[in-house]
């Protein structure tokens, strides 16, 4: 039976699996045959203007920042009412590392843990310090940091992602993710967000790797 989106599949690709699905659309494992490799299509349906300026924010920022803490663009194109997103493919993702040693009621390795918020820093590290505009990530949670076969760690999902400081016509209660969400993005401002509010993020996720308990109650 073929997969939602498979229709979309670009020339010299073949369909693996479905990998996620979310309110912003769905993200398909590929394998291309020219080269042998894998790759993650992530389809974001252009159904609003909004919608369309998402997709294309995202593959500008991934253009942009070429780093190896920052997931990887391979292409992109518009087909079928679809933004398709070629990336590079992660083994998996924090929340799926994290969930893993959870499981078996064990920590994840402090160094591994150390590293892997390190590997994200740095992603961070060239996303503020951007000329002309620091740009914030937005939307910073586990299951927006891919890792590789090593736990080495990279940045994804970028659609959120916007000049620091820039107001929206959405609410900061509507960006981001409440549990990673810094506590100035909770009040009735149109705040984005700042550097500032990444790195608290960044420090709830670390939390959670070195102590296996959600900061703020029940991880949703």
């Amino acid at each position: 039976m073929a997969q939602k989106g498979e229709s979309m599949i670009p020339k010299g690709c073949s369909f693996v699996r479905p990998i996620s699905e979310g309110a912003f659309g769905q993200v398909l494992e590929l394998w291309e045959k020219s080269t042998g490799k894998s790759y993650a299509l992530k389809l974001i349906p252009r159904l609003t203007e909004a919608d369309q300026k998402r997709a294309e924010r995202e593959v500008s920022l991934l253009e942009r920042f070429r780093h190896s803490r920052i997931v990887g663009l391979h292409k992109s194109f518009v087909i079928g009412g679809y933004h398709g997103i070629v990336m590079d493919l992660g083994k998996r993702n924090l929340k799926d590392l994290i969930l893993d040693f959870e499981s078996r009621n064990e920590l994840i390795p402090l160094e591994v843990a150390v590293q892997i918020g390190i590997d994200i820093a740095e992603g961070l590290c060239v996303m503020h310090n951007s000329s002309p505009h620091a740009i914030t990530h937005g939307d910073l949670k586990p299951e927006n940091v891919l890792l590789s076969e090593d736990n080495r760690a990279m940045l994804c999902d970028l659609g959120a992602a916007d000049a620091s400081g820039v107001n929206t016509s959405h609410s900061a209660k509507e960006i981001g993710t409440f549990e990673y969400n810094s506590p100035e993005r909770l009040d009735d401002t149109d705040q984005r967000g700042t550097p500032a509010s990444d790195v608290w993020s960044l420090g709830v996720m670390l939390h959670r790797m070195v102590t296996g308990k959600p900061l703020f109650g029940v991880d949703r």
